[in-house]
């Protein structure tokens, strides 16, 4: 090999070198290049799983507090669920003392009736027995009134034969008369003729003894009360029969 070939193979070595150092030169550049952008991914990395650790750690706080406040809901829900029993449980008291309370009114009310209806018929009974009581002195007086009156006969005359004709004053409240005869003074064996005619004054008596004398006197009745009542006899009269 000639000095100029191997000049030549020098220069195209030394020329290779040169493109190989200048690729290698390339490459470093691009490795420090992609190094710098590895170090910017890193350094990214790092500070995205820094953001991601602030963030779990704020997950994490908001996790206990949600869990804080979910278990104060829980245990105010247990309290409003107590309270809710509780203010059941007063209700429901409540409602038995009313109805105890209705109970026990209405059986005031009942028991002040029933005492009210006693006093009412004790008054009522009382009130009808001072009626009674006034009416039965009321009809004894008329009573008393009555048998204290005395009929007066005003004649005694026999115009027929067997008969005699009695007349009298009329007695006061009377309902009627008893006209009582007799052929003895006594008035044993006598007969009697009654007026059921309160204004009457007079009666006539048949089938009488002829030439006899007989003894005549009246009394009057008055119904009271469901009782007759007599006065006292009249005055007797004698009148001779034809």
């Amino acid at each position: 090999m000639t000095a100029q070939t191997k000049a030549e193979a020098a220069k195209n070595a030394a020329e290779a070198a040169a493109e190989a150092a200048n690729d290698s030169k390339l490459d470093a550049q691009e490795a420090q290049r992609l190094a710098e952008a590895a170090q910017k991914a890193a350094e990214t990395a790092n500070k995205e799983a820094a953001e991601a650790r602030d963030t779990a750690a704020d997950a994490q706080k908001a996790a206990e507090s949600a869990s804080e406040a979910a278990k104060a809901f829980a245990d105010l829900a247990e309290a409003s669920r107590k309270a809710a029993e509780a203010a059941q449980e007063v209700a429901e008291a409540a409602q038995k003392a009313a109805e105890k309370a209705r109970d026990e009114a209405a059986a005031l009310l009942k028991k002040a009736q029933e005492e009210a209806d006693a006093k009412l018929a004790q008054a009522e009974k009382a009130l009808q027995d001072a009626q009674k009581m006034q009416q039965q002195l009321e009809e004894l007086i008329q009573k008393e009134q009555f048998k204290a009156q005395k009929p007066v006969i005003a004649k005694a005359k026999s115009a027929k034969k067997k008969t005699a004709k009695i007349t009298w004053k009329q007695v006061e409240g009377a309902d009627g008369y008893v006209v009582e005869y007799a052929l003895k003074v006594g008035f044993k064996g006598a007969k009697s003729v009654t007026v059921k005619k309160g204004s009457a004054i007079s009666a006539t008596l048949k089938k009488l003894k002829s030439k006899k004398s007989y003894y005549v006197r009246i009394k009057a009745y008055k119904t009271v009360g469901g009782e007759k009542v007599y006065t006292s006899y009249s005055a007797k009269k004698k009148v001779r029969i034809k």
